[in-house]
């Protein structure tokens, strides 16, 4: 139960940053985010990658990528 209130809490944090910076409906680009992240992360663990600092190059491509940045 506190996992799930604190991805709650995490996921309002994340749309209050995408409304504040004028992203286009910040609850759906907070969820595909949160997808596109999740299936990365996930990628790289089944793949054997345990070095977080190599993937997170990848994370910040797509996100910044997805944001038209």
């Amino acid at each position: 139960a506190e996992t799930l209130a604190l991805k709650h809490e995490i996921a309002g944090l994340v749309v209050a940053v995408l409304d504040r910076h004028g992203v286009p409906d910040p609850q759906v680009a907070a969820r595909d985010l949160s997808a596109m992240t999740n299936a990365i992360t996930d990628a790289a663990w089944l793949a054997g990658e345990r070095d977080v600092d190599a993937v997170l190059p990848r994370l910040e491509r797509a996100a910044l990528g997805y944001l038209g940045l």
